[in-house]
C-alpha cells in the first residue's frame, strides 16, 4: 500500500551553517591553541636570547676582572679582591676557565644574582658573588671566596 502523502513525516532540511557549526568550532579552538603556543614559544625564545646576552656580557666582565683586577662595568667592589686576584694570577700562571652561573633559586645565593667561578681543571680557585643591576648597567661584587687549597699557598 502506498502511504498517503499527508501521513508521511515532513522532511525539513537543516540549514548549512548548522552542519558547519561543529567544524568551525574545532577550527576556532585549534587556531586559539596554536596562537597561544606561538605566543608562549616567542616569549621563551626572547627570554633565552636575553639570558644568553646577559651571560655573554658577564663572561666578558669576569674575564676583565681576572686580567685587570677590575672592569668598566664594575660598581661597588671589595677592596681586597684585586689583590687576591693578582696573587692568584701570579700563582696559577695561565688564565683559568671562567664559568658564570645565575643564582636564581639557589640556596646560599643571598643577595647575589650570579657567581663568577674561576676554575683550574675542575677545581674552583675563586668564586666571586655579584649582583647585577640591569637598569643601571652595573655589576656589584657582594663577596668572594678563595678555595682553601689556594689559601694555603699564601700562608707558606
Amino acid at each position: 500500500m502506498i502511504p498517503n502523502l499527508n501521513e508521511l513525516p515532513s522532511w525539513k532540511e537543516e540549514p548549512r551553517w548548522r552542519r558547519l557549526g561543529p567544524v568551525l568550532g574545532v577550527v576556532l579552538l585549534a587556531g586559539l591553541a596554536g596562537g597561544l603556543i606561538w605566543v608562549y614559544a616567542a616569549g621563551v625564545k626572547e627570554s633565552v636570547q636575553q639570558e644568553a646576552a646577559m651571560s655573554g656580557a658577564l663572561q666578558g666582565i669576569a674575564a676583565d676582572l681576572w686580567r685587570k683586577g677590575t672592569a668598566a662595568e664594575m660598581g661597588a667592589m671589595d677592596p681586597d679582591l684585586p689583590g687576591e686576584i693578582a696573587r692568584l694570577r701570579g700563582g696559577l700562571g695561565a688564565s683559568p676557565k671562567v664559568v658564570v652561573l645565575p643564582l636564581e633559586g639557589v640556596a646560599g645565593g643571598g643577595s647575589g644574582t650570579h657567581s663568577f667561578d674561576y676554575l683550574r681543571g675542575k677545581q674552583v680557585v675563586l668564586r666571586v658573588l655579584v649582583r647585577v643591576d640591569q637598569a643601571g648597567g652595573r655589576v656589584d661584587v657582594v663577596s668572594f671566596r678563595t678555595s682553601p687549597e689556594f689559601l694555603e699557598a699564601r700562608r707558606r
